[in-house]
């Protein structure tokens, strides 16, 4: 018999059907558009100020390979964090796909994939698995603080 805790709820799938279907956007964390700014902006501060550190610590005599060597256990980190972003991205792909196919049988129809039903709310599977993609977006800026850590150049300011 397993045991559950607070921190680690047990999570089967009726128990996340159940969760997707009681979605609502309006009642989830990170939900308005200050969190993303106040993100972006942290982002934007961390991202120019380790670079500016570098270009400051750069040494003539360092070679262009010798740079964005990162030690192992970075790359160990990226490695783990990439197959993280593999398996969530299976996953999402698989619960939109789920709703995409049960939506087009309840409606008989996929014009609301194009132009969503007026007066729709942001509620149920499909708005959940939208947000769960929201929260990846969070979870991959680590993707450019590994980057910098190895010493490599932020993605956009190459």
């Amino acid at each position: 018999r397993s045991r559950t805790t607070m921190a680690f709820p047990e999570l089967d799938m009726e128990s996340l059907g159940r969760i997707a279907s009681e979605f609502d956007f309006e009642k989830a964390p990170l939900n308005r558009i200050e969190y993303v700014l106040a993100t972006a902006t942290a982002y934007l501060v961390i991202v120019v100020s380790w670079k500016v550190f570098l270009d400051r610590k750069k040494q003539p005599s360092q070679s262009a390979a010798d740079q964005g060597q990162g030690g192992g256990i970075l790359s160990l980190i990226q490695s783990i964090h990439n197959l993280i972003l593999c398996v969530w991205s299976l996953i999402m792909f698989l619960g939109c796909g789920k709703c995409f196919i049960d939506r087009v049988l309840e409606e008989k129809s996929i014009y609301w994939y194009f132009c969503e039903h007026v007066g729709q709310e942001a509620k149920g599977p499909l708005f959940f698995w939208s947000y769960i993609y929201y929260l990846s977006k969070y979870y991959e800026l680590l993707d450019t603080f590994v980057a910098l850590l190895r010493g490599k150049p932020p993605p956009s300011f190459k």
